[in-house]
């Protein structure tokens, strides 16, 4: 590691590790907070990292912030720091770097469009191996002998549960019916799914009878987000009509979802032979839930003494992000 100025300071570093990214990085608005670290060499202050995998200025990247939290340390502390993505080889990408920041109470530095989110997405082994995303935060004091070489390593979870099975309809050609299919999980605490495929369309009677999947929430304190792929199974197993669809319940009552229909009905009665052999209509549905975000414990530094610590809640929101811009690497404060 070199800094800007071409010389390696004496650095702390905390890597940040986000588990179930796939699932993390569909969800628009959602703010991820690291774990609360404190390191002595600096003042006592404490310090979290933040991520937005949808930013606020430009829905095409990644945010990432550096941010003091609420503390007991001085009012003002003079920090330079360095974030980055960890590839798989161990390497980085998307380093931004700045020098001896300003840092306040409650306030942040960072980058609004650190990250393309194409780019992450579409290079899963590449940037998050194992469904696993590492953000590493280097900081260092302006005098080289206030910062010791010390490194800390935390993890967050997005809960996360996958689901995959069949779900047979039988008696499909002679009905203009609701069928109920309830999705049993254990991981996502609280919250009962159904997934209901109709044939009738119950807003527009004009409308041509379509296999239409339709998703519906029970009441939870949380907020919740459903992924379905599904697709019709014909007679030698072969799956087609694919539709893959995403939602976010932000109702913490009951809510509803309807997903674009799937397929005409006359299309299938077309081939009765190939779609609904002895009138049994399969589809395959796999789903994914999440729910709320889980912190890990600290995993052991590099040194014997703890260098950081979790207040098992997230950091105080009050005062949000800077904006910056990308392109020069300005950094407007707030």
């Amino acid at each position: 590691m070199s800094s800007i100025f071409g010389k390696e300071p004496p650095h702390y570093s905390s890597s940040w590790k986000i588990d179930n990214f796939s699932a993390c990085a569909l969800r628009n608005g959602l703010q991820m907070c690291s774990p609360v670290f404190r390191n002595e060499a600096f003042d006592r202050t404490e310090w979290n990292l933040e991520f937005f995998p949808t930013s606020i200025v430009d829905e095409m990247y990644f945010s990432c912030y550096l941010r003091r939290a609420k503390d007991y340390g001085p009012e003002l502390i003079y920090v330079g720091f360095r974030l980055a993505i960890v590839l798989s080889d161990g390497t980085t990408k998307f380093v931004f770097e700045s020098e001896n920041m300003e840092f306040h109470r409650s306030k942040s530095w960072g980058l609004d469009t650190f990250a393309r989110r194409a780019e992450i997405l579409n290079k899963k082994g590449k940037f998050y191996p194992n469904d696993t995303l590492t953000i590493r935060c280097s900081m260092w004091r302006r005098f080289p002998q206030q910062t010791p070489n010390r490194e800390c390593k935390t993890s967050t979870r997005l809960k996360m549960e996958k689901l995959s099975f069949m779900w047979r309809i039988e008696d499909f050609t002679g009905s203009m019916f609701v069928k109920r299919y309830n999705i049993i999980h254990t991981t996502v605490d609280m919250t009962l799914f159904m997934l209901i495929m109709s044939v009738k369309d119950t807003e527009d009677e004009n409308a041509p009878e379509r296999v239409q999947i339709s998703v519906e929430k029970r009441p939870n304190p949380n907020s919740a987000f459903i992924e379905c792929e599904m697709s019709i199974v014909d007679c030698e197993g072969n799956c087609e009509f694919f539709q893959k669809v995403h939602h976010e319940f932000t109702t913490l009552g009951t809510a509803f979802f309807r997903f674009p229909p799937l397929v005409e009905k006359s299309v299938l009665l077309k081939d009765k032979r190939k779609y609904l052999p002895n009138d049994v209509l399969t589809i395959k549905c796999r789903v994914i839930l999440t729910e709320g975000i889980q912190i890990l414990p600290f995993e052991k530094s590099n040194r014997a003494a703890p260098l950081c610590y979790s207040r098992n809640k997230f950091p105080d929101r009050d005062s949000l992000i800077v904006i910056t811009n990308h392109a020069r690497k300005v950094l407007k404060y707030r």
